[in-house]
């Protein structure tokens, strides 16, 4: 791809800011939103390919609650759950170049699309969380093996011959 082809596409997007909505288990509302067209009732929809979503704990905890029929009116368009949902920024960028194009880690010569999924700030306290209650990094106190000892003497002698 040529670096004006990716500033065009960047260019037709909208400026603003694009919000991504995740949960756990949303490609599986996704995919039965879009399997409601073609399997009208829930029991056409057990007996279809798309079974298995019907079984993930999330979908039958809905399925539950409402007690539908039609999977349209168990609203798997508009499922939100009251928690465990996380929002991302994504935004769509260029990487790349003509030359040397290995060394950009991309698989293709030229210029790359790069969607980035950009953490919110809750991410970055999570993570600082984790980082002070880490344990001990290993490597900064190495245990010293009982031929370790030996091992530095010897390598004392042949720095003084």
């Amino acid at each position: 791809m040529l670096k004006q082809e990716v500033e065009e596409i960047i260019a037709c997007l909208p400026a603003e800011r694009t919000i991504f909505h995740y949960y756990r288990d949303r490609y599986a509302f996704a995919l039965l939103a879009r399997a409601c067209a073609r399997y009208p009732s829930v029991r056409a929809l057990r007996a279809s390919p798309f079974r298995a979503l019907l079984e993930k704990p999330i979908v039958r905890a809905h399925l539950a609650t409402t007690g539908a029929a039609s999977p349209f009116d168990f609203g798997v368009d508009s499922y939100w759950p009251s928690d465990g949902h996380e929002n991302y920024t994504l935004t769509l960028s260029g990487w790349g170049s003509n030359h040397q194009w290995r060394d950009n880690q991309t698989s293709r010569r030229g210029y790359n699309l790069v969607l980035q999924l950009n953490l919110d700030t809750g991410a970055f306290a999570r993570f600082a969380r984790l980082q002070r209650h880490r344990p001990p990094d290993l490597r900064s106190r190495r245990q010293r093996a009982p031929g370790d000892a030996r091992l530095g003497a010897a390598r004392r002698q042949l720095r003084h011959r």
